[in-house]
């Protein structure tokens, strides 16, 4: 048995989200550091977010093309934004909770930028549930199989993208972005807290998305191309949401929950010689001789 090394070719959206996540963990910490030189402002999360969503564009089209990728973020920010006016208007999915004027204008109660965030995390945490739990060839098998397989690591992907919303919920409210009616039972030391059942909304949400992705997504995947970098884009999501939140909330103990509830999907990740060999530019191909 021998080992040959090939070479990876890094798209350039590799380098564009590797370098992205240096600057932006870099300038929060420092931040931290020096005690919030640079003031915080909503505008620079969302100025970041759609900074991300250029990469998932970017990522997507040369992966799966222009057309799945326009349905694929288009129907997540229409899933999105509908499960929004639901919880705004009629307290359904997330709880009673309302939008201030602070993210802008406004459709229904819910602001056009709401559904944004929506798009990276979810294909971040799509793309890291197929690093941790590899798909198999479904092509020929009946749709109910393929829709039973899917179930366990949709919902692995559903529980990482509501552990990045266990830390940017608590820095929202905290910066008076939305606010929740009656608050909740989570960290309740911030503003009266955030009911469970935003959770379990987000849980059931991105669920949801993470079955239509798998359906969608993986006949079109090509086992040759690496996931790195949308894992990178998890791992930028986990170090800038930790580091608002040492700035903004000024609790440590919101940061320590994220830390750990987003670090322990990452951290097989990053205990993987495969993973870490592919960073590096390279990976190994095992053959017979």
């Amino acid at each position: 048995m021998g080992a040959k090394v090939n070479k990876i070719k890094r798209p350039r959206s590799f380098w564009y989200i590797l370098i992205l996540t240096i600057l932006s963990a870099g300038l929060i910490f420092t931040n931290a550091i020096l005690g919030m030189v640079i003031p915080f402002h909503v505008s620079i999360l969302i100025g970041f977010i759609l900074l991300l969503l250029v990469f998932v564009f970017w990522d997507a089209y040369q992966r799966y093309g222009l057309r799945t990728t326009l349905l694929m973020l288009g129907g997540t920010y229409l899933a999105a934004f509908t499960a929004e006016m639901l919880g705004v208007n009629f307290g359904l999915i997330f709880g009673e909770y309302y939008y201030t004027e602070r993210l802008g204008i406004q459709i229904l109660g819910v602001p056009l930028l709401a559904g944004t965030a929506w798009g990276p995390i979810t294909y971040a945490a799509y793309h890291l549930s197929c690093r941790l739990w590899p798909f198999p060839d479904m092509s020929k098998k009946p749709f109910s199989t393929r829709l039973f397989v899917h179930i366990f690591p949709s919902f692995m992907a559903a529980l990482a993208a509501t552990a990045w919303d266990l830390v940017i919920d608590p820095i929202a409210v905290a910066d008076g972005w939305w606010i929740w009616v009656g608050g909740g039972r989570y960290l309740p030391s911030i503003k009266g807290g955030i009911p469970n059942s935003n959770f379990i909304g987000w849980i059931a949400l991105s669920f949801l998305i993470q079955m239509v992705y798998r359906m969608m997504l993986l006949p079109h995947e090509n086992h040759s191309k690496t996931i790195d970098g949308p894992v990178i884009l998890y791992i930028s999501l986990y170090l800038t949401s930790i580091g608002v939140a040492l700035t903004v909330t000024r609790e440590g103990v919101v940061a320590v929950i994220g830390a750990f509830c987003m670090g322990i999907f990452i951290f097989p990740i990053l205990t993987n010689k495969e993973f870490l060999s592919s960073i590096g530019g390279s990976h190994k191909i095992r053959k017979n001789k």
